[in-house]
């Protein structure tokens, strides 16, 4: 009877030990599924983060370029309107410069705003966050090179005028 109970309790340790090691795979398991699943989550959104990010840079291109036109356009209609003598040439170069600025500072609203619709979009992936970012400071450096294009092009003439007079 002792034999036999001592075989009970070392079948009840193995089976008790068989358990454990089933409930720590188990676990295992669980654990890679869940970290798997949390990786797939993360590739997803970054695919769509990137795809957001990729229409939202087209649609900045499209706003860009109608501003740009809209200059242009301008700018054209301004040179006739000096051609046929309605405008000075201070008028005309004033004008120039006025168009030239609001233009500038369109197109960097919209630039700003489509960039922040973009860092938005990529919120979550530290490197896309990254590079946005980089994108709004080369816009703001952009924006003031344009912007004081039209002003030191102002003053360089009249400085040349100067100079001639002088």
């Amino acid at each position: 009877a002792k034999n036999q109970i001592s075989a009970l309790k070392g079948t009840a340790a193995e089976t008790k030990a068989q358990r454990e090691a089933i409930q720590l795979e188990t676990e295992m398991s669980v654990t890679k599924i869940v970290e798997d699943a949390s990786k797939t989550r993360l590739s997803i959104h970054a695919e769509e983060s990137k795809r957001q990010a990729s229409k939202i840079q087209e649609e900045g291109k499209a706003y860009y370029e109608i501003v740009t036109r809209t200059e242009q356009n301008s700018l054209a209609s301004w040179a006739q309107a000096y051609a046929k003598g309605t405008l000075s040439a201070e008028e005309y170069e004033k004008g120039k410069t006025d168009i030239s600025r609001r233009a500038a500072m369109q197109r960097f609203q919209y630039q700003t705003q489509f960039l922040e619709d973009e860092l938005a979009a990529v919120e979550g992936n530290e490197e896309l966050v990254a590079a946005v970012r980089q994108k709004i400071k080369d816009a703001e450096l952009s924006n003031e090179q344009e912007v004081n294009k039209p002003i030191v092009a102002d003053s360089e003439g009249a400085a040349q005028k100067r100079i001639a007079a002088g």
